[in-house]
């Protein structure tokens, strides 16, 4: 009887082992793949930060403002967190998709504002991915209404 339970239990003791040992296998896979789903959840964020701050540029370039002050404030919209140094680029076009390069805003054209920035990664996917930052980029378009 003595044999039969012996052999039982290094049966299981084996077993037991050998799942610790797939378990390790497996760990560094799932942590890389929640790591993923975080950035990617981080990733969301700043593109929504990004259009909603083009947004804003947009709508103060359309009630008249000059590109110094949306820009300004478009920068001032980004917290302190991993975007660095976003670009503002402003650009007003008439009716018919002809760039209009006078410094007074038209009514009637469309002002379009991009904003374009370097983002940090936040978990340690930038080794897979081979660099620091990556780039994002929103744009929104409003209709200059009369002043």
């Amino acid at each position: 009887m003595r044999s039969v339970l012996s052999r039982a239990s290094r049966i299981r003791s084996g077993r037991r082992a050998s799942a610790l040992v797939e378990f390790t296998l497996c760990l560094p896979i799932l942590i890389m793949l929640l790591a993923a789903a975080i950035e990617y959840g981080f990733m969301v964020y700043d593109s929504m930060l990004l259009l909603d701050a083009a947004r804003e540029g947009a709508r103060w370039a359309a009630k008249g403002m000059d590109d110094a002050t949306v820009s300004a404030r478009v920068a001032a919209y980004f917290p302190t967190r991993n975007l660095s140094n976003p670009t503002v680029t402003i650009k007003e076009y008439s009716s018919n998709d002809v760039e209009i390069t006078s410094h007074q805003r038209i009514p009637g054209s469309q002002v379009r504002v991009t904003v374009s920035c370097s983002v940090q990664w936040m978990t340690p996917v930038e080794a897979l991915m081979g660099g620091p930052t990556y780039g994002l980029a929103a744009n929104a378009v409003f209709r200059v209404e009369n002043p």
